[in-house]
């Protein structure tokens, strides 16, 4: 049996990260392959206890792929299953789209995004105070004191990592037209 199993923490992109090919039986010789193609050392991919351990000193996103290892001996040749590499990455700066500015009385939506891998995690905050979660912000009706910074703090739970961005809002009296 052999199986690529992963050594320590996620894929996290410019970080360190290794694979292991665990195998049982006596083994001679391990090759690996990226997408079905023999993989060789380069200045940032190296080998070490025999080739049974593959290490990056700085995974990327040009990294991404299925991952084998191949075991033999001179009775037998055992591939494993693919492991399926996905670098984590972000967030990166989130954007916000809604407006700059809206009548009292009004509603006003703000949808937050950003890059990440995984899908990151929002939260909302005015002036300071957390008032949401989620990517989509709806404010419910403006006031006068609905004037503010409207933040959005996007998470991402594997890399550990935020980014924040911040929307003034100008909230006007609704305007009133002669009859």
């Amino acid at each position: 049996m052999t199986i690529v199993k992963v050594i320590g923490a996620q894929p996290i992109l410019n970080e360190r990260f290794s694979l292991t090919c665990g195998t049982a039986g006596t083994v001679y010789s391990i090759q690996w392959m990226r997408n079905g193609w023999p993989l060789y050392a380069n200045n940032r991919t190296d080998f070490s206890m025999n080739n049974n351990t593959l290490t990056f000193s700085s995974v990327q996103h040009s990294d991404n792929g299925d991952y084998q290892c191949s075991a033999s001996n001179p009775f037998s040749n055992m591939t494993s299953p693919n492991y399926k590499l996905i670098v984590n990455y972000g967030p990166e700066m989130p954007i916000i789209t809604g407006p700059a500015s809206a009548e009292t009385g009004h509603s006003v939506t703000f949808n937050c995004s950003a890059s990440s891998q995984p899908l990151c995690h929002f939260s909302w905050f005015f002036n300071g105070s957390q008032v949401a979660t989620g990517s989509v912000y709806e404010t419910g009706p403006l006031t006068l004191a609905s004037h503010g910074e409207y933040t959005c703090v996007a998470f991402n739970n594997i890399t550990g990592r935020n980014s924040t961005i911040s929307k003034m809002l100008t909230v006007v009296g609704e305007s009133v037209t002669p009859t």
